[in-house]
């Protein structure tokens, strides 16, 4: 059985540890946490399309936005 050589200096460095990798990566900007209330009709709007509905709805909130900025 061969043996197992030694780990350098520059190898244990990089060494992370495994809960690091796990799940989503870290955004580079940190979105805050918010309550809200949508109406069932607009909240439904977009939940019936499935997976990512608060994305899509923060999509439309930034396109609305970027049109009434002042």
């Amino acid at each position: 059985m061969p043996k197992a050589s030694s780990l350098t200096d520059d190898q244990l460095k990089a060494m992370v540890p495994m809960r690091s990798l796990r799940g989503r990566p870290k955004p580079e900007t940190k979105k805050p946490l918010l309550s809200l209330r949508y109406s069932p009709r607009g909240r439904r709007y977009f939940k019936v399309a499935g997976d990512g509905w608060q994305s899509r709805m923060d999509g439309v909130l930034r396109k609305c936005v970027a049109r009434h900025s002042c």
